[in-house]
């Protein structure tokens, strides 16, 4: 009994065929993060005091005590492309004074380390910029996000590192007219 060529190249190509759709369709892939910002844009954020930023933002930020009563919020957004959740960790964020600033009018940013970044998902990360004095006029800041992104390990949860990368940031800062005004 002798086993036709065809049916041998058959199966070969059916075993090839099965493979591949278990590459593409079947096999979990691992998360792949991505920093959705154009470093070339100025992100828009309006100069709030205190007691005028969003109420969500008051709960998870304490009213530091700082110079100046300015605050303004950044967001961050992430991508995931993979099918697994993956992580980002904010190593720090530099914030550069706009020029003519005085160097002791330092802005600060406040924000947390780790954000999750859901499978085949965005998440907006906050970075709230506090110790702003009162503009009259649009003043641009540049911030410079230092991350690593990555996934928790199947075994330990420990966080194991894949890539990260420093991006520059430009931020808009827009007056509004209740920042000089006691908090």
């Amino acid at each position: 009994m002798t086993i036709e060529p065809s049916i041998i190249i058959s199966l070969i190509a059916l075993f090839l065929s099965m493979f591949s759709i278990y590459q593409k369709w079947l096999k979990p892939r691992h998360p792949k993060i991505a920093f959705l910002i154009n470093p070339e844009e100025k992100h828009r954020s309006v100069l709030r005091p205190y007691k005028g930023l969003p109420s969500k933002y008051q709960q998870e930020y304490p009213a530091y005590p700082t110079k100046y009563p300015g605050y303004a919020i950044v967001h961050l957004p992430f991508g995931n492309v993979g099918d697994e959740a993956g992580l980002v960790k904010i190593k720090k964020v530099e914030v550069q004074n706009p020029a003519g600033w005085a160097r002791e009018d330092k802005i600060e940013a406040s924000f947390y380390n780790h954000c999750i970044v859901p499978a085949g998902g965005l998440t907006l990360h906050t970075i709230v910029l506090r110790n702003i004095p009162p503009v009259s006029d649009e003043k641009v800041v540049t911030l410079t996000v230092s991350v690593e992104w990555g996934e928790p390990d199947s075994r330990t949860g420990a966080f194991v590192r894949k890539g990260g990368k420093e991006y520059p940031l430009q931020v808009l800062i827009i007056p509004a007219e209740d920042v000089g005004q006691q908090q």
